[in-house]
């Protein structure tokens, strides 16, 4: 045998024991509700393939509804080939509830100090059903082809 077939033998040895390498693609794609309307706040988080083999995504939701999901920072691409279950997290707002820049009623306790009232704490607002915040009852599934091609995944999920 000689040294050039050696070495062709090893390369190809190589690459059979430590396979090719994982394929990454762009994933992006639109939140929005049966309505049409998009999602304006949250994240996306999800997990695809098995607990030994596996890979972690996220991305932030913009505020007309895209996303482009990353793995370790933005901008990273995705393992492309696997299956992952999503989840939209953080999806809430605060908004101030009461007057209209006039001062809230106050409310004394049994010592007579006054205490904050109930109709000047933020209320918080959830924009999507409760099921989307874990990944088990999300019912969000993403199939990424084994592909470098960017991949567009558009999904709906509803309101609380």
């Amino acid at each position: 045998m000689s040294s050039y077939s050696r070495i062709l033998f090893v390369l190809l040895l190589i690459g059979a024991v430590t396979g090719c390498g994982d394929v990454r693609t762009k994933v992006s794609g639109k939140i929005s509700y049966p309505d049409g309307s998009p999602l304006t706040v949250g994240e996306i988080r999800g997990f695809g393939g098995t607990d030994k083999d596996g890979a972690h995504v996220r991305a932030f939701i913009k505020e007309d509804g895209s996303y482009e999901l990353y793995d370790v920072k933005p901008g990273d691409k995705v393992r492309a080939g696997l299956t992952y279950k999503l989840a939209i997290v953080n999806a809430t707002v605060e908004e101030a509830v009461g007057g209209s820049g006039g001062s809230a009623p106050r409310i004394t306790g049994p010592s007579g100090l006054a205490a904050p009232s109930p109709m000047a704490l933020p209320k918080r607002i959830q924009h999507v059903a409760t099921k989307y915040s874990d990944m088990a009852t999300s019912g969000i599934i993403m199939e990424v082809p084994k592909s470098s091609k960017p991949f567009v995944f558009n999904f709906e999920v509803t309101k609380p």
